[in-house]
């Protein structure tokens, strides 16, 4: 029987390619294409270079996935040679085939792919893949991707993520402690929201008023209307603690819109100086706080790294997690992995897609002109 099925799977072009005949039948697991008529072929032994001559065949069936729900099955021979100068046997090498496995490279890569936007279970049963063949796959994907960081050079370690000792030069010792610029502005966030909430601005309604107007001061001056302003104003005066914490927290968010490390190392002595001699509580904890890891502070205007994607990268754990994506804790980081792969794919989709856009309306306004 002709097959009639369509696939772009890798194997199975390199299959084609190898046999002259494709029958197709039914059995009890599902459909089966049985490659026939082999083509000759010939082998060169990786250890001495001699052309190895056939040892035996061996029969093979491989799980290529499942189309519209019917498990599909490739079954051909394989050869398995031996050398006739240093007697060593060996398989033939067939691209989109693992040799050890029974599902092909493109099952594999499409398992990889699906991981950590579908549960394992939700891949099994589009596949016909057992889940524990899945979590197999997803363990040995996170074992490859976990070599492959752990060998690079690490650049940034986030201040939440990670309590950073003065062991930290011996296990890490080519990273660069870099703190992210959302923590110290946090920091001193917190510091100007406390000295807000002990500030007595007069009545019990103005007090009501102040406490619902509290993200003013939480805002960068330069965003705020011109009504927003004026109630800021009326609120900074009522105490110069408020009005110097807030001028000193608007000092801090400005801080981090400076580019060079020397411009932001003098800045931010100079803050120090200028805060501490303040004198108010709740900053000189902020001034300790930023004295303490000046260093890893200043590192961001070296690297110039965010900590969006390791918050973003939190959230994704927690969701994944909580929807039972994984099977096994190896199996959540490969599904970690695997879409930080998508998104990468997908950005660089994206980012053709708009400069194709922009070639076209460039092409369309010279033919208009």
């Amino acid at each position: 029987m002709a097959c009639d099925i369509i696939t772009t799977d890798s194997l199975f072009e390199e299959l084609s390619r190898r046999f002259k005949n494709l029958n197709q039948h039914s059995e009890k697991n599902g459909v089966v294409l049985h490659f026939k008529g082999r083509r000759p072929g010939a082998s060169g032994c990786g250890c001495c270079g001699e052309t190895a001559g056939i040892h035996e065949y061996i029969e093979r069936t491989v799980h290529a996935g499942q189309i519209n729900g019917i498990p599909i099955y490739y079954r051909f021979t394989q050869i398995r040679f031996k050398c006739p100068a240093c007697g060593r046997t060996f398989n033939e090498e067939i691209a989109g085939l693992d040799s050890r496995r029974r599902i092909s490279k493109g099952m594999e890569r499409f398992i990889m792919e699906s991981l950590g936007s579908s549960t394992m279970s939700e891949i099994s049963r589009q596949t016909g893949i057992s889940v524990a063949s899945v979590a197999d796959i997803a363990r040995q994907y996170s074992e490859r991707m976990k070599s492959d960081i752990v060998s690079g050079k690490f650049t940034c370690l986030s201040m939440d993520e990670l309590y950073i000792s003065n062991k930290t030069d011996t296990a890490i010792p080519n990273a660069d402690v870099c703190i992210d610029p959302f923590h110290v502005a946090e920091n001193a966030s917190k510091a100007l929201n406390d000295i807000r909430k002990s500030t007595d601005f007069g009545s019990k309604e103005d007090n009501k008023k102040a406490k619902k107007d509290s993200y003013l001061s939480a805002s960068s001056l330069f965003k705020l209307s011109g009504a927003e302003l004026d109630r800021l104003e009326s609120y900074l005066g009522k105490s110069d603690v408020l009005a110097n914490a807030y001028f000193s927290y608007q000092e801090i968010l400005y801080f981090y819109k400076i580019e060079g490390y020397n411009e932001a190392t003098d800045y931010i002595l100079n803050w120090i100086i200028d805060t501490s001699e303040l004198n108010i509580p709740a900053l000189n904890k902020v001034v300790a706080t930023i004295s303490k890891w000046l260093d890893e502070i200043l590192n961001h205007f070296k690297h110039h790294i965010s900590n969006g994607k390791t918050e973003g990268k939190n959230r994704l754990i927690r969701m994944i997690e909580r929807m039972g994506f994984h099977y096994g804790h190896k199996s959540m980081q490969a599904a970690i992995y695997a879409h930080d792969a998508r998104q990468a794919k997908f950005r660089k989709y994206s980012h053709k897609n708009e400069y194709i856009k922009e070639a076209v309306a460039n092409s369309s306004e010279k033919v208009a002109a």
